[in-house]
């Protein structure tokens, strides 16, 4: 069996505060880590999700 050289990332943690105050022109965000990289780079994908308020 052959190990796939994938990277890893974890879960994505808790939202943050709003910037502004809800229902204004502000954002909150999430991160995640990278776990394992893939042949000595960086993970591939995103590291934050980003919510605009704007509702």
């Amino acid at each position: 069996m052959i190990e796939e050289n994938k990277s890893k990332w974890s879960n994505f943690g808790n939202w943050t505060e709003c910037t502004e105050s809800c229902g204004g022109c502000g954002i909150r965000w999430r991160n995640r880590e990278c776990l394992k990289k893939k042949d000595e780079c960086n993970c591939i994908g995103w590291i934050s999700i980003i919510d605009d308020l704007f509702n």
